[in-house]
């Protein structure tokens, strides 16, 4: 069972989740978004509208079928697997989960890749409340649009940034 923060438990319990019953059988292949999609497929958790610091945003689970370039260029940087899980609830953004547990996001309309949080509970109620996902910035890369700007390479608003091939936070947003 993956546990969720008590903040938005009552959002999956809406949403017809039950704890402890698994919603889906996926195949044999452990990754942490087999554990999700094992856990939530099918439901759609939350609501998009206003949340703390941007917009909430409703989650569909489900199987993303193809990777993204951007997520198949963050794969072979971070040398880890990236399986697709969850869309948005407007359909502008997926949502991957990486070897280690973290969550990424691209939005299907701009180029970007953010980190939405370094777990499963993290980045769940970073999104269904409404904060701010992480920036995220290859070598080579300039720019990454970022809540309706562009954040240029050294910009003190980047707050997140690839160094030695691991994904480091300023410490707003350690956990």
């Amino acid at each position: 069972m993956i546990a969720l923060p008590a903040s938005v438990e009552p959002l999956f319990i809406r949403a017809g989740w039950h704890p402890g019953v698994a919603s889906a059988v996926v195949d044999g292949n452990h990754h942490p978004a087999t554990d999700m999609l094992r856990e939530f497929d099918g439901l759609t958790v939350g609501s998009d509208g206003a949340g703390v610091e941007c917009a909430r945003i409703a989650l569909k689970f489900q199987p993303i079928e193809t990777l993204d370039e951007q997520i198949m260029a963050w794969e072979r940087t971070l040398q880890t697997t990236m399986v697709g899980f969850a869309e948005g609830g407007l359909g502008y953004e997926e949502f991957y989960a990486d070897e280690m547990g973290r969550i990424f996001a691209i939005n299907c309309i701009v180029d970007g890749v953010y980190l939405c949080g370094f777990s499963f509970g993290d980045a769940v109620e970073r999104l269904l409340l409404g904060r701010r996902a992480m920036p995220l910035l290859l070598e080579g890369q300039e720019r990454v649009p970022f809540y309706g700007e562009d954040l240029l390479r050294g910009d003190p608003g980047l707050s997140v940034f690839l160094c030695a091939g691991q994904v480091k936070a300023h410490r707003q947003f350690e956990r």
